[in-house]
């Protein structure tokens, strides 16, 4: 498969997650969305990303209204792909400490401490973007 970006998308009943990503996993752009500006955020992704393939939705809490937004969104002209959303907000803490390390003397305090940050959705988008690019590497995967 050669080279395509996506938008993956954590859904939530309080806030979402957007990850617009490459093909080899990499994220593009992070960022939360409530429910009620889901619409005017895929917007403006639209505009700052000219190129958007597909989109990837987590199938956990709050699904269906937030695969129906962007439905309603895209129309028929965009793929939206159902992923499985089990344990990502756990997969999300762990990447957000591998990408974001903490100053040595930080790194002696335990990490549950210091709270999980706010965008814990955006990385769990990223999760699940990365869950999906893993199943079009197996025989049995997408396309």
């Amino acid at each position: 498969m050669t080279g395509f970006v996506f938008l993956s998308v954590d859904p939530g009943t309080a806030k979402c997650g957007l990850a617009v990503m490459d093909s080899r996993g990499a994220a593009l752009e992070i960022m939360e969305s409530k429910p009620e500006t889901l619409s005017a955020d895929l917007e403006d992704i639209i505009e700052r990303f000219e190129r958007i393939d597909r989109i990837v939705i987590g199938d956990g809490t709050g699904y269906k209204k937030t695969a129906e937004t962007v439905k309603s969104f895209f129309g028929d002209k965009m793929p939206i792909i159902q992923a499985h959303e089990k344990n990502t907000t756990l997969e999300a803490r762990r990447l957000y400490e591998k990408e974001n390390p903490r100053p040595w003397p930080a790194r002696l305090v335990p990490f549950g401490l210091f709270g999980l940050p706010g965008d814990m959705d955006a990385w769990a988008a990223v999760v699940i973007g990365r869950r999906y690019i893993a199943t079009l590497d197996t025989p049995d995967g997408a396309e």
